[in-house]
C-alpha cells in the first residue's frame, strides 16, 4: 500500500509521521427534517440534505464532544495521547457512542467493509482497554463505516477532522486580543471569568438557603460544563461540549467551594480567585471553543480527514502558501481599486 499522509483541515499543510495533532470528533449535518422531493414518474421520496444552513464552521460536519491530542502515526493512523485527562476525554467519547452508534455489517470486502460494532467501554474501563476499543473503531472511521444518530433517528457519518497541534495553538493566539459581545476576553482566563460571572448572577437569585455557599457551589458544580456555550452564543458549537456527565471530582469541589469562600469574604470580590479552579474543571472545554471562534472567524468550515501522498517536506504546505498568497495580494488589490 505504501506510506502516505494526511493534511491539516485549517491550513492545508502536510502532517507526517510524528507531528502532533488535534483530533476533532464530528457527525455529517443533516436538514434536521425530511425534503419531499419526486421523480419523473411522480413517485415522493424523503431524503435528508447535508445541511441546515451554510453559516459557521459547523455548516457541514457538526462538532461530537470535545478535541483530542495525539500524533500522526502513517497509514491514516493516529497514537492517542495517553494524558489522563485526554485518555478521560475518549473514554467519555467511546461512551456516549455506546448510545448514538449504529452497528454496521461486514460487507463484501473483508479488509474494507469493514463491521462496526458499539465500544464496550464504561466508567471503570483500564485505559489499555479504552485504546484498544478506540483503535477497533478507528479502523471502522477510517474505511467509512461509522454512523451515529441523529435527528428523528437519522443515520448520519461519523468522523474526525485533524489539525496540526500548531495550529491549534496559533488559533487560540490569534483571538487573544478579541472580544465576546459581553466584553469578555477571547483568552481561557477571560472565557473562565465570564464563565464564573455568568453563573454567580444565577446564584444571586437564591435565598433563604440554609448554606448558601455549599448550595451554590453545588449548583455551580452542576451547570459549570454548560455555561461555556450558553455565553459563547451558540448554536453554531452545539455539539462541542464535555460528555461526560459525571459530577465534577471531590478534590475539585472542595477547591471550588475554598476558593468561592475567598471569593465572598474579598473585599474587591475579585473573580480571578476562581480562575485557576475554572481552568482545572472546564479548561480544554474553553480552548476548544476558543480555537472554534478562530475558525468562524477565518470562514473556515470543518471537513473530515483526508489523505495526500508522501510529501515529507511540506511541499504541498508551501505551494499551498504560495497560491493563497498571490491570490490574496491579487484580490485586495483589485478590491482597493475597485471601492476607494
Amino acid at each position: 500500500m505504501g506510506s502516505f499522509n494526511t493534511a491539516c483541515f485549517a491550513t492545508r499543510q502536510t502532517i507526517t509521521p510524528g507531528d502532533e495533532v488535534v483530533l476533532i470528533p464530528i457527525s455529517q449535518n443533516t436538514s434536521g427534517k425530511p425534503i419531499n422531493i419526486f421523480q419523473s414518474d411522480g413517485k415522493k421520496l424523503q431524503v435528508f440534505g447535508c445541511f441546515d444552513t451554510t453559516c459557521y464552521p459547523t455548516a457541514f460536519w457538526d462538532y461530537y464532544g470535545l478535541f483530542l491530542t495525539g500524533v500522526y502515526d502513517d497509514y491514516g493512523r493516529f497514537e492517542i495521547n495517553r494524558e489522563p485527562e485526554n485518555i478521560k476525554r475518549l473514554k467519555s467519547l467511546l461512551i456516549s457512542l455506546k448510545t448514538d452508534l449504529f452497528q454496521t455489517e461486514l460487507g463484501e470486502n473483508e479488509y474494507h467493509d469493514l463491521a462496526v460494532r458499539t465500544p464496550e467501554v464504561s466508567e471503570d474501563t483500564l485505559e489499555d482497554k479504552v485504546i484498544n476499543e478506540w483503535e477497533e473503531l478507528y479502523n471502522g472511521i477510517f474505511q467509512g463505516r461509522t454512523f451515529i444518530k441523529k435527528f428523528f433517528g437519522q443515520p448520519a457519518q461519523f468522523s474526525l477532522a485533524v489539525m496540526l497541534k500548531i495550529t491549534y495553538d496559533e488559533l487560540i493566539k490569534m483571538m487573544k486580543n478579541q472580544k465576546l459581545y459581553s466584553g469578555a476576553k477571547c483568552s481561557v482566563d477571560g472565557l473562565a471569568i465570564e464563565t464564573f460571572q455568568s453563573q454567580n448572577r444565577c446564584m444571586g437569585s437564591f435565598k433563604g438557603l440554609e448554606d448558601p455557599v455549599s448550595e451554590l457551589v453545588n449548583f455551580f458544580a452542576r451547570s459549570i460544563k454548560s455555561t461555556p456555550r450558553r455565553i459563547i452564543g451558540g448554536i453554531s458549537c452545539f455539539g462541542l461540549e464535555d460528555l461526560d456527565e459525571s459530577p465534577i471530582s471531590d478534590e475539585h469541589l472542595y477547591e471550588l467551594q475554598t476558593a468561592y469562600h475567598e471569593f465572598i469574604n474579598s473585599n474587591q470580590k475579585n473573580a480571578q480567585i476562581m480562575v485557576p479552579i475554572i481552568k482545572k474543571i472546564i479548561g480544554w472545554q474553553l480552548e476548544n471553543f476558543i480555537a472554534h471562534m478562530a475558525l468562524a472567524e477565518l470562514e473556515i468550515r470543518i471537513e473530515p480527514n483526508y489523505y495526500v501522498g508522501q510529501d515529507y517536506d511540506n511541499s504541498i504546505g508551501r505551494k499551498f502558501k504560495k497560491l493563497v498568497s498571490a491570490v490574496s495580494n491579487a484580490h485586495s488589490k483589485a478590491l482597493k481599486e475597485r471601492y476607494e
